[in-house]
């Protein structure tokens, strides 16, 4: 009986309120259903994660130990040493692409050396993204067709 006496409150002149329920696929819907599944535990598998470079990027190679990297890439075409530097050079030939060359700056690292800096580049051009990619996938292709 109270429920009827309350329901007459809501009438204005006789009729009842337009109020829809809420559509379950409305995206106002969707979205606090979203919202409430992370703050009741979420799968830690599907938290973000720190941006880590493509499998291809030459930034992956910065961190490794010399012995890693030739256990990649092979050895060097060439070595060049500036005081404690070393600066390994990995040349490769892009398909459709320019000949590019692919630097590796070593510093000692107790008694062998780690990669602190990778720069691709073709003829004097630095080669960044997509360029810098397409390069060490060509010095990885080499590496497994020799």
């Amino acid at each position: 009986m109270a429920a009827l006496a309350l329901a007459g409150c809501g009438m204005a002149g006789g009729t009842a309120p337009q109020t829809a329920a809420p559509d379950a696929a409305s995206p106002a819907v969707e979205a606090r259903q979203d919202a409430g599944a992370g703050a009741r535990g979420a799968d830690p598998q599907a938290a973000p994660r720190p941006q880590t470079p493509p499998d291809d990027s030459p930034a992956r190679l910065v961190g490794l130990l010399a012995e890693a990297v030739t256990s990649k890439l092979g050895e060097p075409a060439m070595v060049r040493r500036d005081g404690h530097t070393q600066i390994w050079h990995y040349r490769a030939a892009p398909s459709g692409g320019a000949a590019c060359v692919l630097h590796l700056f070593l510093y000692p690292d107790r008694n062998t050396a780690r990669v602190t800096h990778v720069e691709a580049r073709s003829g004097t051009d630095l080669l960044a993204g997509e360029g810098g990619r397409a390069c060490l996938r060509a010095i990885l292709a080499g590496r497994r067709t020799s």
